[in-house]
């Protein structure tokens, strides 16, 4: 369970939760100690088919798929991102940075992964375990993550794929994020009412991280 922290504004929440629940409880190992596991790589084919399957008419589905497969791709790679790093002669103030951040990935795609396997009937439905998981993402999107992201972490770095043009598009870049705050809350207020209401969510939770991601993540080509 993260610790809390005073939150540095009205929405700002910095907790997951009480704790008491085990579906609250975020592995310790994720935010100490990334490395890639098998299963965030299974985690992209079990969302992308949620959204296939879930989600709309055929036009919003393929929009929807391809803003997760941008967004799943960064969670694949976050751990490849951090071994990187630990090679690498980095100031350690922006190494840690970096490593912050993608620990800040570890946590949704860990809590994405519970939704998504609902979503796509691969695991029962939980009111409980669901509730949790959105709450996390809630709680996520509202951390003050200022410190992630000082300039000259970029791309120039080894192991970040973050482009220089997020600290070029600031604006619109809060503007994401405040999208993102919207649907995880939308996301929040769903999940534990019942499996569809969890699955009319997760389309646009997606969409709002893979917004962010399109525009200011390094590619693959």
């Amino acid at each position: 369970m993260v610790d809390p922290q005073p939150p540095c504004g009205g929405t700002d929440r910095a907790f997951f939760g009480h704790g008491k629940d085990k579906a609250q409880v975020i592995p310790v190992l994720i935010v100490h100690y990334i490395r890639p596991l098998p299963r965030k790589f299974r985690l992209a084919s079990i969302l992308l088919t949620d959204i296939v399957e879930v989600t709309g008419t055929d036009s919003i589905r393929s929009n929807l798929v391809k803003r997760l497969a941008t967004v799943l791709t960064v969670f694949s790679l976050t751990g490849l991102g951090s071994t990187a790093l630990a090679e690498s002669h980095v100031d350690p103030a922006i190494a840690g940075a970096i490593k912050a951040r993608q620990a800040h990935m570890q946590l949704y795609a860990h809590n994405i992964g519970v939704l998504g396997g609902m979503a796509r009937e691969r695991i029962p439905y939980d009111a409980e375990a669901a509730q949790a998981a959105a709450s996390n993402i809630a709680a996520l999107s509202t951390l003050n993550q200022s410190t992630y992201w000082p300039e000259g972490s970029d791309t120039s770095v080894e192991g970040s794929r973050a482009l220089a043009a997020i600290w070029e598009n600031l604006d619109d870049v809060m503007s994401k994020s405040e999208d993102l705050v919207m649907a995880a809350a939308v996301m929040e207020d769903a999940a534990g009412q019942g499996l569809g209401a969890l699955q009319g969510a997760i389309g646009g939770l997606g969409g709002a991280c893979g917004a962010c991601h399109e525009d200011y993540r390094q590619s693959d080509d």
